[in-house]
């Protein structure tokens, strides 16, 4: 608060007026700034708001990318899980239903020209079908008419009955049983061959 003594003098009234203009001019000033500095507040505050949720849109959309990924990778492998046992069943049924006409045709002597075509045939059918040896991890590898064997053993077919499917003796069946065994390390007589074809080999 200024304060002007009687009598006025005009050099007085000059410093007052001037002091008054300046005291309102620096108001005005800092009431100008405060609004400035209040809608940068304001401004702020609405940009960490958009902030926050464009962050948490981001969050979500990485949680979805996450859960679609997984999901595409548990589908691959279920496809390539899918694809691998189709082609494994094909091949199998092949070498235990079409290797044994196969066979059968050869010891045919009327079969002339056609022996040839058929011996390659079955030795495509066991080159497409090597792999099949590889479910029994610790085992030596067995030969095509021990898989065949050891497929319809697993079926619960009887060594009579695959004896009579084949066209080979019992004795040659139970030798091949016995050597499948042996190959699988199953000393154990005790332990059942189609149990163990069943839980460990996956023949069909």
């Amino acid at each position: 608060m200024l304060y002007v003594q009687k009598p006025f003098h005009l050099p007085e009234l000059r410093q007052f007026a001037t002091a008054l203009g300046a005291k309102w001019h620096s108001e005005r000033l800092l009431r100008k700034a405060n609004a400035e500095l209040e809608q940068r507040v304001n401004q702020l505050k609405v940009s960490e708001k958009n902030l926050l949720q464009s962050k948490s849109k981001l969050e979500n959309l990485n949680n979805q990318l996450m859960e679609t990924n997984h999901a595409l990778s548990v589908l691959a492998r279920n496809l390539d899980g899918t694809r691998k046992e189709s082609e494994r069943r094909v091949l199998q049924r092949t070498r235990t239903l079409i290797l044994p006409i196969v066979e059968k045709l050869l010891r045919d002597e009327g079969i002339g020209k056609y022996g040839g075509d058929l011996n390659q045939l079955m030795r495509n059918i066991e080159n497409l079908s090597l792999d099949f040896n590889s479910g029994a991890s610790s085992a030596q590898p067995l030969s095509a008419s021990e898989m065949r064997i050891a497929a319809m053993i697993k079926n619960g077919m009887r060594s009579e009955e695959i004896a009579k499917h084949l066209h080979i003796s019992l004795s040659t069946v139970k030798t091949h049983r016995k050597n499948i065994r042996r190959k699988l390390n199953l000393t154990n007589s005790g332990r059942s061959l189609q149990v163990y074809m069943t839980s460990h080999m996956g023949l069909e």
